[in-house]
């Protein structure tokens, strides 16, 4: 499914949704829908929006440009919303959670305070290599990404968190 997206179009009206849930949380003090950037990002496959803030003053608003075409309006909408509820309650309370004060907002903004989205990924999940280790959980082992498995091999030592014991590379790598 390949749809074409004016994507300075869908970040006006991403713009417009952030005004909307900063103007509808405004009480106790609000953050200007001004400082928020957005931004659609080819790499995101698995969520199709993430709230990030950089100290000092840096809020943004990242969208999966793979999966925006393939989401509802309505999917569209809750996204939006929900990511600039992280960033209002993280101007407010300097966290990021789907805690209290995030659901509050977000039925300030009369949207439903869901985690996840329900947008078909088919075609889009990205294969991801991994390293197999032993520790000394009766051969048990496990898998590690290949930025853990360069820094043990490059002498940096991490420990199983059930036995306690260096985890040893086996040398295999799998696609998972």
């Amino acid at each position: 499914m390949l749809i074409n997206l004016d994507y300075q179009k869908e970040i006006r009206s991403a713009k417009e949704l952030v005004r909307f849930a900063c103007d509808k949380n405004w009480s106790g003090g609000s953050l200007d829908a001004d400082l928020i950037r957005i931004e659609f990002n080819n790499r995101m496959t698995r969520a199709i929006g993430r709230a990030e803030y950089k100290y000092p003053c840096d809020y943004c608003i990242k969208l999966s440009a793979p999966l925006w075409p393939r989401a509802s309006e309505a999917e569209r909408r809750n996204t939006v919303i929900h990511e600039a509820c992280h960033l209002i309650d993280h101007y407010r309370t300097g966290t990021m959670s789907h805690g209290a004060s995030w659901r509050r907002l977000m039925q300030n903004c009369g949207e439903s305070p869901d985690r996840c989205h329900s947008v078909d990924r088919t075609g889009l999940i990205r294969k991801r290599k991994r390293h197999e280790y032993t520790c000394g959980c009766n051969n048990r082992g496990g898998f590690i990404t290949p930025i853990k498995a360069k820094r043990i091999e490059q002498g940096r030592s991490y420990f199983c968190k059930s036995c306690g014991e260096n985890i040893r590379l086996t040398g295999k790598v799998v696609t998972i």
